[in-house]
């Protein structure tokens, strides 16, 4: 993350490209060294979304460290230049009374420049959300350093907070009322709605055997898009709302994505749909192993073997962040003998083991800690 402070500067200079000002920053698509390098450019100007993976990595390192110093003197600073790009890259619309977002490609890549993305518009608002939440705590905490900061930014108060926190509860998230689900983007639904299940097996992967064309007009998801949502924000999800929105979604997702499989392994789990957990956790894992998606020659998937890990640490092991404590709910997969993994929490290192016989928790380090399992708070 300290690497992401070192490239602000190039997230603010990509800002500037694109007309933005005051040190709006856009973090690259794919970079080396802090500059652009996204070989095609229509991605690298309207996803926007990895915006937000760059603050919810703040927000996650903090809340597994601990450490506000990190906040305190990189994180802020970072989310500050996030929150005005947000704040000038959406526009009011008079007509809806509401803030949108038009032009963009959210992570189904399978279709381009559409508007209000349901996932990047909800994520814009968390990313203003959490940007007033830091800038509330780095004042308690540090409110000299914190001073010093927003004199360096230029930074206009109330007057920009109160546009965040404006922006944050009046953007437009699309929803479908009758079908109860959050719509992708504006117009997904007139699309012809057909499901994987309507494909053969000569049509897969669809970008080694459709045009762009076809592919485009299509219903068919190359990745979890919005299903990516209850994945980082799963505590403002109900269950009803996560299990409509799965069983709408899942049934169109081809998973030619790196990360798709895993996303809605960890989801299934969630659910309780063991079964779909299992198979998909496995079309993550052998993403590679398989040439699943026809791409390997190209270059390994490393998202997919990170996701691979999260859907067995949060999916089957339950691993949720409560309060200041971890929590855990593990089930073993059907034909599975164990699975065991450890996690780093605030300086302590838990180890997690499941078997037939049940779960036991293990803390690697002299300091106890208290954990809860499967409903029970343990001290350990």
């Amino acid at each position: 993350m300290i690497n992401r402070h070192k490239q602000l500067p190039q997230a603010i200079e990509n800002g500037i490209r694109l007309g933005f000002a005051d040190g709006a920053a856009l973090y690259p698509a794919a970079t080396v060294n802090g500059e652009e390098c996204h070989p095609e450019p229509d991605i690298s100007l309207e996803t926007l979304h990895r915006n937000a993976s760059v603050a919810f990595a703040i927000f996650d390192y903090v809340r597994y460290s601990g450490d506000q110093d990190f906040l305190a003197d990189y994180g802020l600073e970072m989310l500050i230049g996030i929150a005005r790009f947000w704040s000038q890259r959406v526009h009011w619309s008079q007509r809806q009374q509401q803030y949108l977002l038009h032009g963009v490609t959210g992570p189904n890549e399978y279709e381009r420049n559409v508007n209000n993305n349901g996932y990047t518009n909800r994520m814009a608002a968390w990313c203003l959300e959490y940007t007033l939440e830091a800038l509330k705590i780095v004042e308690s905490v540090a409110r000299e350093n914190c001073a010093a900061l927003l004199k360096r930014l230029n930074y206009q108060g109330s007057t920009e907070t109160a546009r965040w926190a404006d922006i944050a509860a009046k953007i437009y998230l699309p929803t479908d009322e009758e079908l109860g689900i959050f719509e992708q983007q504006d117009g997904y639904l007139a699309k012809e709605q057909l499901t994987v299940a309507d494909l053969g097996e000569d049509d897969k992967p669809l970008h080694r055997h459709w045009s762009w064309d076809r592919i485009l007009r299509s219903s068919f998801l190359r990745q979890a898009d919005v299903l990516q949502a209850p994945f980082f924000l799963d505590g403002e999800f109900s269950e009803s709302d996560l299990r409509r929105n799965f069983e709408f979604y899942e049934p169109r997702t081809v998973h030619e994505g790196s990360v798709s499989a895993a996303v809605h392994s960890l989801l299934a789990a969630r659910l309780g749909k063991k079964d779909i957990a299992l198979d998909l956790l496995l079309r993550s894992a052998h993403q590679d192993l398989n040439g699943e998606n026809a791409d390997t020659t190209e270059g390994l998937h490393l998202s997919a073997m990170a996701g691979t890990w999260l859907a067995i640490v949060k999916g089957f092991g339950g691993m949720k962040v409560e309060p200041n404590m971890l929590s855990f709910s593990p089930w073993l997969p059907t034909g599975w003998e164990a699975y065991a993994f450890k996690v780093c929490w605030r300086g302590h290192v838990i180890e997690l083991k499941m078997t037939a016989a049940g779960a036991s928790i293990s803390n690697h380090t002299g300091k106890s800690l208290k954990v809860k399992l499967n409903g029970t708070v343990l001290e350990v």
